[in-house]
Parts: structure tokens; C-alpha cells; sequence
């Protein structure tokens, strides 16, 4: 299915000479240590002490993080008093900018950090970080302009950042990679991206070389770089030639996204063989349309697709892509005319949806939740259960996830169990925080890697349901707003 695409001290040398004699504790350790400590009040106990004792970063991170999650009131009120306790400290000010929500004063902590610590990189890192929504194109447009200012002056400060990064690094390398491509340092973006992908980090992807390319204005390179890398992947067998051309258009247009070249992908979608009969190109091809600041040509494509009725007005509606048609007089009306299309069409795609039904084995798994225990899918026998494979930075996993989170709050019947599996990705604090931050009802567990191989998975989401007698009976690649209802035929199929 095609998705859209929618990233201490009280004096600096007694604060290094301080924790200079604990290093030696890795992330995956701390983890199953604290999943191993008896109560909730040992765990946050434990990540007090880690934060107090490892120089690492990383861990004080995933610890306060973790402690959060575990008691957010007794985490912020630690923070507070250590913080108070010490009030020049670069690693209390670190984690407490980390909080921080104006941008502009997490910038002014990041440099008192740096100041602080400048042989580090965690200081640099929380610094560039203030200026991710300027870097991303989120920030609103009220305060581009002060963003800009900011940035230009705190640019010699980070030049140092660089150096300082290193291959294991890869959250401040993918950080980097953004920032060099937002100042059009491509020749620093291209030398970084190959470090990364030498050192086999996985945000170094052929999509961020496309990426690069297209911000270049390289997008005949771009197009051409994917098609031969899905030809790899086809050859190797994890990809259909079913699914060869979709995924090629799915990296495509993605890559064009990021630069906003909209107007391309308008071109480009139209130029695919019988888009006109493809419900997902037609859908791209709208909300592009209205990206590119084409009202009448995103009218006349909903128009068609509300005749084919292969889209809801729901799903029309909560697109942000669609902002810049909403105060259109015709937009009301198209709403009407969706909705209409979609009903009548209803029956014929739950039909359509039930006969999809498949009978496998699926691979089984243990798999730690947010707080630490253990889940294990033979342990969820004689219910249906849902699985969504996700990650944070992955945009067509969060059009799902408020679906899931729909029905689950909703309309879920008795029996059913719903669990968010984040894998392709290695920050638990982040995912976790995604989930609270949003009031998901989904459970959370990590997968990392294995439960994706193990699942055949090549993108995401993947979703799947899993019968009361263990077996594999529906499987959903990728979002499309169908997804309300298939989870509603699903469960009512399975549960009878």
C-alpha cells in the first residue's frame, strides 16, 4: 500500500574528574538492569544513581527519561534539586534544557553548557537542537526570522561540533547531515552521509543520499539512485516486482517532500501509467496539488476521487496537507460529496477486506514493555491481538497510530489486545515519550531489529492480527484510511 511521507559542573575540570572512573555501562545494560530491580521506587533509585556516577550522556538520558516515565512528578523534582544543588553543573543544565520547551531558552542553557564542557558533544548537540524546527521547516513563520538571527550568531560555536562527533555518534551525525543540508553544505553533507554509511548507521539510507541529491535540484539522479536500489532489494527477494514500482514511488516522492518540491511530484505523478485508476496515486496527486498551491487542480482530483468513493471525508478533513484549500467555498461541499462516495462503496471493501484472510504461523517474541517486564506472545493465546510495527520518525506509522488509538478507546470489543512493537530505531526514551506525549492506549514494547526480520517486515507500518489460536490471519502494509474499518472487520471476523 502506498503511504504518504509525511527528524557540570561546578567547575568543569572537577565535574570531568568526577565521573572519569565509570564509563563502562552500556545503554542495553542499564535497561535490563532496571527491569530486574524489585519495585518501582528501586528503579527510580537506580536511575538516580546511574545519572550521578556514569559519564555518559547517553545514559543520563535514557535514565531520567526512563524515570520519567516511571514518576514524572519525583524525576522533574530530582532534576530540580540536584540542579539547585549544583547550579553550574553542565550535566544537570544538559538534562534540564532537554525539558526545556522555548527554543530559544533551551539555546541560552545549550551555551552555558558548552561554555562549560566545550571538549564534549552534548552541549553543541542540545544547541543545534534548539533550532530543529527552523531546520525541519516546522517553525512558525512569526519567528523564522528570530530563529535565523540566533542561528547565524551561534554558528561559529558549532563549528567545533563537528570534530568532536564520532562514528558511533549517530544521533548527532543524522543531526549534522540536517543542519548541512538546511545551509546547503552539500559537499559536508556528502562526506558525512558516507562516514555514516561506512560505519553502518541506520538513518544513512540510499533515501538520504536522494535526499541530498534532491535538494541539489538533482532530481533525475535522485529518481534514478532509488530505482536501482529497490532493483537490489527486488533481487534479493524482499520485494515483490508486485510492489517494485509503489515503493519506488512511495522514495520518490518522499525524497522530493523533504525538499518541498511539490511541483515535481505533481509532474511526476502524473506521468505514472493509469494513475488515474490508482486510488493512492489519485489521493498523493490532491493533497500534492494543494501542497504546490493548485486549488482547481486539487478540486478536480477529489472530485474523482469522491466518484470512485476510494477515500474518506474523514481522512480528506484531518490531512494537513489540505490547510490551504479549507477556506475554499467548495470545500464543504467536496467533504459532502467523500462522504457520500465512501458509504456507498462500504460494503464491496469489507467483502474485499475479509477475503484477504491468510493462514501462517507468525514468528514468536519476548519483548520488554516501557516499564521493564517482559511480554511474551504466547502468553496473549485466546485473544485476537493486533500488532504495529512503528517508529518514531517514521510519518505514514503516525497517520496510523491515532486509528489504532480510536478504536481502542472506542470501539474495541472484549478479547482484542493492541501492541505497538517500535523497531528500526534505538531510542526507548523517545518512543516512550511518543506515546505518553500522545495518550496512545496502544501497549508499547521494543523490537529493535529481530522481530522485524523475523517478520519478513521491508517497511513501515506493518501491521498484523494474530487469531485466538495463535495463527496469522491479517496483515496491513503501510497506511491508508481503510484502516478504521479493516480493524473493525478484523476483530468482529475473529472474534466470532
Amino acid at each position: 500500500m502506498l503511504s504518504k511521507i509525511r527528524y557540570p559542573i561546578l567547575i568543569a575540570f572537577l565535574a570531568l574528574a568526577s565521573f572519569a572512573f565509570a564509563t563502562d555501562l552500556t545503554l542495553d545494560a542499564f535497561s535490563k538492569n532496571l527491569a530486574e530491580k524489585p519495585s518501582m521506587e528501586a528503579r527510580k533509585a537506580y536511575c538516580s544513581e546511574v545519572i550521578q556516577t556514569y559519564n555518559s550522556p547517553d545514559l543520563w538520558r535514557n535514565a531520567i527519561e526512563q524515570w520519567k516515565q516511571i514518576d514524572s512528578s519525583s524525576a522533574t523534582k530530582w532534576l530540580a534539586e540536584m540542579l539547585a544543588k549544583e547550579p553550574t553543573s553542565a550535566k544537570y543544565q544538559y538534562l534540564s534544557g532537554r525539558w526545556e520547551r522555548n527554543l530559544l531558552s533551551r539555546a541560552a542553557i545549550a551555551r552555558r553548557v558548552v561554555k562549560a564542557v566545550p571538549d564534549a558533544d552534548y552541549g553543541y548537540r542540545l544547541l543545534l537542537s534548539s533550532y530543529s524546527s527552523l531546520i525541519d521547516g516546522s517553525a512558525p513563520a512569526e519567528l523564522k526570522k528570530e530563529f535565523e538571527k540566533w542561528l547565524t550568531m551561534d554558528e561559529p560555536l558549532l563549528e567545533k561540533y563537528p570534530v568532536l562527533v564520532t562514528e558511533t555518534s549517530e544521533e548527532s551525525m543524522k543531526q549534522l547531515f540536517s543542519f548541512y543540508l538546511f545551509r546547503g553544505r552539500f559537499d559536508d553533507a556528502k562526506k558525512l552521509l558516507t562516514t555514516a554509511r561506512d560505519s553502518k548507521q541506520r538513518w544513512a539510507s540510499v533515501n538520504q543520499e536522494a535526499i541530498l541529491l534532491a535538494r541539489q535540484g538533482k532530481f533525475y539522479e535522485a529518481k534514478k539512485l532509488l530505482e536501482e536500489d529497490t532493483d537490489k532489494i527486488v533481487e534479493a527477494q524482499k520485494l515483490s516486482e508486485k510492489e517494485r514500482e509503489e515503493y519506488i514511488v512511495e522514495r520518490y516522492t518522499g525524497a522530493l517532500r523533504q525538499v518541498k518540491a511539490y511541483d515535481k511530484i505533481v509532474d511526476y505523478l502524473k506521468s505514472l501509467p493509469k494513475y488515474e485508476e490508482n486510488s493512492m496515486l489519485l489521493y498523493m496527486l490532491a493533497f500534492y496539488q494543494a501542497l504546490a498551491n493548485l486549488p482547481d487542480d486539487a478540486f478536480a482530483t477529489l472530485e474523482v476521487i469522491a466518484q470512485q468513493g476510494s477515500m474518506s471525508a474523514d481522512q480528506v478533513k484531518s490531512d494537513e496537507d489540505f490547510t490551504s484549500i479549507h477556506s475554499d467555498p467548495r470545500w464543504e461541499p467536496m467533504l459532502k460529496k467523500l462522504a457520500e462516495g465512501w458509504s456507498r462503496k462500504a460494503e464491496d471493501r469489507r467483502t474485499a477486506v475479509l477475503a484477504e484472510k491468510i493462514d501462517r504461523t507468525p514468528p514468536t517474541w519476548a519483548l520488554a514493555d516501557s516499564k521493564g517486564d517482559t511480554i511474551r506472545l504466547a502468553d496473549l493465546r485466546g485473544n485476537v491481538v493486533i500488532l504495529d510495527f512503528w517508529a518514531t520518525w517514521c510519518g505514514p506509522c503516525r497517520m496510523a497510530m491515532p486509528v489504532l488509538d480510536e478504536f481502542m478507546k472506542k470501539r474495541m470489543p472484549k478479547g482484542v489486545k493492541v501492541f505497538s512493537i517500535n523497531v528500526w530505531e534505538n531510542d526507548r526514551p523517545k518512543a516512550t515519550k511518543f506515546i505518553k506525549d500522545n495518550n496512545y492506549s496502544m501497549k508499547l514494547v521494543f523490537g529493535s531489529d529481530e522481530p522485524a526480520k523475523a517478520y519478513g517486515i521491508t517497511g513501515i507500518p506493518y501491521l498484523c492480527v494474530i487469531d485466538k489460536e495463535g495463527k496469522l490471519r491479517f496483515e496491513e502494509k503501510g497506511y491508508s484510511d481503510a484502516l478504521k474499518e479493516k480493524l473493525d472487520w478484523w476483530a468482529a471476523d475473529l472474534l466470532k
